[in-house]
């Protein structure tokens, strides 16, 4: 009986005790782009994206791409991949999306001005 309680109270005293557990926070990044861009003419920019995600990522990629082309903006479509996860090297005009283990490093992707 101990234990159900335990189980039953733990929830209640987290959703009690205020700052307890803290919320999801927005992701931030800190960098400089330079002057780097793509050079286009006129709207929308079309680019092919490599998919080079895990089945588990597939969905992530697809609503990625969907928000992107739902913009007017752009006009992304997903080609496979032409890397590795692990490698995740650039490919010369378009955009390689990858996963991996890539270790505890604080970063949120990859710019690559290879691309360019």
């Amino acid at each position: 009986m101990r234990g159900r309680f335990f189980v039953l109270a733990a929830p209640l005293l987290v959703a009690a005790v205020p700052g307890l557990v803290r919320p999801p926070q927005p992701a931030e990044a800190s960098h400089a782009w330079d002057s780097y861009h793509w050079s286009i003419q006129g709207t929308p920019l079309k680019l092919s994206v490599g998919d080079n995600v895990a089945n588990a990522w597939d969905g992530y990629l697809n609503e990625a791409v969907g928000d992107w082309n739902n913009t007017g903006i752009v006009q992304l479509t997903k080609v496979a991949g032409r890397t590795t996860a692990r490698q995740c090297r650039p490919t010369s005009g378009r955009v390689e999306v990858c996963n991996a283990a890539y270790g505890v490093n604080g970063w949120l992707g990859i710019g690559c001005d290879s691309l360019l």
